[in-house]
């Protein structure tokens, strides 16, 4: 067997294999891969909005920076709003696609959230 048949068995293998796995996951809707559990609603715990760490509960312009660049960079989930609030959602697309629990103000400025317009 030649090297590209190998790859694109193993394509094929991977792709069905994902189909599998979006049939089951259609199948049982109960069945979560969140990577965070549900918590009870998050209070507001920031009335001015621009302190760091960013985290649940935060509110302000950075927050909406955040919410703006999880949006353009990795579309959007069930619930998501750009409204200014560290809510649920934004909580699960930060832990989702950013693998943090809290932003500071570095990593906010390191990945140019901080230049966003609003």
């Amino acid at each position: 067997m030649k090297k590209t048949d190998l790859f694109l068995l193993f394509v094929l293998l991977a792709g069905l294999a994902y189909v599998l796995y979006l049939r089951k996951k259609k199948a049982d809707p109960s069945a979560s891969d969140d990577l965070i559990a549900k918590e009870a609603p998050i209070e507001i715990v920031q009335e001015s909005g621009d302190e760091f760490a960013l985290r649940p509960g935060s509110t302000g312009d950075n927050v909406k920076r955040l919410q703006i660049y999880l949006m353009r960079n990795f579309g959007m989930i069930d619930g998501f709003q750009v409204n200014g609030v560290y809510d649920t959602a934004t909580t699960e697309m930060v832990s989702r696609y950013l693998y943090r629990q809290r932003i500071s103000r570095g990593y906010f400025e390191k990945t140019g959230m901080d230049l966003i317009k609003l």
